[in-house]
């Protein structure tokens, strides 16, 4: 039996533009064809409108509009044949809301990383690309009930122009990783968790 698998990306795009096939095919469908089962299709969808670049992360009352825009995505799913929603965003973005209204399973990559990773070793860390985000993900991992489990989160502080870059050549964001996996190794994670 086929099984259908949402993958809604939290940022605003145009999947038919050159540029943007390229990044939705050579990354995000690319990495989950490596993953699914045979017999799996995978979608992945962008959001018609909301944030295109990272650097708008720290506004607010963009954040509110954009993840407005990820639940109206997700809902607009209903009844379109899906077996599951993966809400593809390190911020789990609205995935209470979005459970209630789908009658398929909706998973968060914050929640279902961090329960992973309590499973390879006692103390995890994330490493996510931007400052405002540390917060966030800190809560999250209290609200899922893993803070005991998680070091500090830290951020690349990675510009929106090396974010962009590293979807078609990701070897100086691998270096910048590198140093901060090595602080959070330092603080005690046993396992890494890019975020």
């Amino acid at each position: 039996m086929k099984t259908k698998i949402a993958m809604v990306a939290p940022m605003a795009g145009d999947p038919h533009s050159e540029k943007g096939r390229q990044v939705v095919e050579n990354i995000f469908v690319k990495n989950a064809n490596k993953l699914k089962e045979e017999g799996t299709d995978v979608d992945y969808l962008l959001l018609r409108k909301g944030i295109t670049d990272t650097d708008h992360l720290a506004w607010e009352a963009l954040n509110v509009w954009n993840m407005y825009e990820l639940f109206e995505a997700v809902r607009s799913l209903k009844g379109q044949g899906y077996d599951a929603v993966v809400i593809h965003c390190y911020s789990d973005p609205h995935l209470t809301a979005c459970r209630q209204i789908m009658d398929v399973p909706v998973v968060g990559v914050v929640q279902s990383s961090m329960m992973i990773a309590t499973m390879m070793g006692s103390k995890f860390g994330v490493i996510t690309f931007a400052q405002p985000l540390i917060e966030l993900i800190d809560d999250l991992a209290l609200k899922y009930g893993f803070k005991d489990r998680a070091v500090r989160t830290l951020s690349m502080d990675t510009t929106n122009r090396e974010f962009v870059k590293s979807y078609f050549d990701a070897h100086d964001l691998i270096d910048k990783f590198k140093g901060f996996a090595r602080q959070s190794i330092e603080a005690g994670a046993e396992v890494l968790v890019p975020g």
